[in-house]
């Protein structure tokens, strides 16, 4: 059978297209569908708070770099008070993954693949689990990923040509990709040595070198900007002392599951031995990756910048060992396809994105715009003002140091329903994937998991139990 495709280059192609588009279409059913995860409510309410005017670290509680929130705010104009504000989140992760693709797809022409090949290198990226699990989110890494691997390929372009305006537009993607997560500064110090040291005629190495001043100047201005705003020691704390301060323990079975990437990583390099300046470059960042996942990757996510390198190189390595044999893509579309048939037998039963579409949509409809509501830790919300004040969600605080935190404001939950009677409390119990997989709207509204508050009753027990963590601190 995969004789007689391989010898009709049309019936290969269709093939090859078909199991594209299945693939495609499978990851877009996912996105939409697949439930929502706390991070991605995190994040929009961020987004929410900077489009009200507030300063990230100061006003309110992140330990992320901001780009994303105020890339996304925008959006708000027109989906501040909608339920559909999900769909949108996702929908803006679409189109994320599709500039990913599309860089993918440049790099690997650089390293020699055809077109085609280059294609297939981009569509492997939905070969991975993490990447259906946290590349469909609305989180910092994806655009970050998006940015890195961007002003990877203008600095290729700047160095085939020597033109300086790619150089330029290089630096000024690496300082987004900065701004947008904090943790591809271990990325962008391994790009550094790749430009410095790997061999290749830098005759303007100098040049290269004051151009950093772009983003340099423009680091400098956010520095300057959070100073003038009171928030720089906050960014500080938040941003390198507490994400300094997770832990790494009880995680190794996260990257276990990833040996195979890995072991695959080994084999790439195994079979290359290319004069390409790109390729060499290439594998070195995919080394990297590689590396730093193995020694700090505490979520999924965390492995998503590995995935662009490694699908290159494996389109690579396909070509120099099976050059012109269709069988080893239709081999990885093929796992892929079993891979998610599997994905979507095991979460048959789990909660989908469109019961935390309705279930916002009672929450935008039992409060005001400028209600706050007392959110629990999974609380879909992301639209109105948090009640808890500066620390809204716990985790965060319970690896809070004195001596290290400025920031005491530790929230009592009585004390807060008292002085600030917010009109919902987001409570999230037992009964939570009951009440989400209800199709009643009506049945919905009156489940536990959103309680209207009765000022009377400020002390009612279905305030206790996710909230008495609270109180620790």
């Amino acid at each position: 059978m995969f004789k007689f495709i391989k010898n009709k280059s049309f019936y290969a192609d269709f093939f090859l297209i078909m199991l594209a588009v299945v693939e495609v279409l499978a990851f877009l059913y996912n996105t939409f569908s697949w439930h929502l995860n706390i991070d991605e409510r995190e994040h929009l309410y961020s987004s929410y708070m900077i489009y009200n005017g507030y300063m990230p670290y100061r006003d309110f509680f992140q330990h992320h770099h901001p780009l994303l929130w105020y890339v996304f705010a925008p959006f708000l104009i027109w989906f501040k008070n909608s339920h559909l504000i999900w769909y949108v989140l996702r929908g803006f992760g679409v189109v994320i993954n599709v500039g990913i693709l599309y860089f993918i797809y440049k790099l690997g022409k650089f390293t020699g693949l055809n077109k085609k090949e280059a294609i297939v290198g981009g569509l492997l990226y939905f070969l991975f689990e993490a990447v259906w699990s946290g590349g469909k989110e609305f989180r910092p890494d994806n655009l970050g990923i998006l940015f890195f691997i961007a002003g990877i390929y203008y600095f290729f372009c700047y160095v085939e040509k020597t033109d300086f305006r790619k150089l330029i537009v290089s630096y000024i993607l690496f300082f987004l990709s900065f701004m947008t997560m904090q943790k591809i500064v271990m990325s962008l110090i391994v790009m550094g040595g790749i430009i410095l040291f790997l061999p290749r005629d830098n005759k303007n190495i100098k040049k290269e070198l004051g151009w950093l001043v772009v983003p340099i100047c423009g680091i400098l201005a956010y520095v300057g900007y959070m100073y003038f705003e009171g928030a720089l020691k906050d960014y500080f704390e938040l941003n390198w002392l507490l994400n300094l301060k997770l832990t790494v323990a009880g995680i190794l079975y996260r990257r276990t599951i990833f040996i195979v990437p890995v072991l695959i990583s080994l084999i790439c390099v195994c079979f290359i031995k290319s004069s390409n300046y790109y390729c060499r470059a290439l594998i070195i960042m995919l080394w990297a990756q590689v590396a730093i996942v193995l020694w700090y990757a505490p979520y999924f996510h965390y492995f998503l910048p590995l995935y662009p390198f490694l699908v290159i190189l494996i389109a690579y390595v396909s070509k120099r060992l099976f050059d012109k044999k269709d069988i080893i893509i239709f081999s990885f579309f093929i796992m892929a396809g079993i891979g998610r048939f599997l994905y979507w037998f095991n979460s048959y039963y789990a909660v989908h994105l469109s019961s935390f579409v309705r279930l916002t949509k009672v929450e935008l409809s039992l409060s005001d715009e400028n209600d706050e509501i007392i959110p629990g830790d999974i609380w879909t919300g992301g639209l109105r003002k948090n009640a808890l004040g500066y620390y809204w969600y716990g985790w965060s605080v319970s690896l809070l140091d004195y001596k290290l935190f400025k920031r005491h404001e530790f929230p009592d939950i009585n004390k807060i329903i008292k002085e600030k009677k917010p009109k919902i409390i987001a409570h999230i119990d037992a009964v939570m994937l009951g009440c989400l997989n209800e199709k009643n709207e009506q049945d919905l509204g009156n489940c536990k998991t959103l309680q209207k508050i009765d000022k009377s009753l400020l002390e009612s027990d279905y305030m206790v139990s996710d909230f008495i963590y609270l109180r620790r601190y």
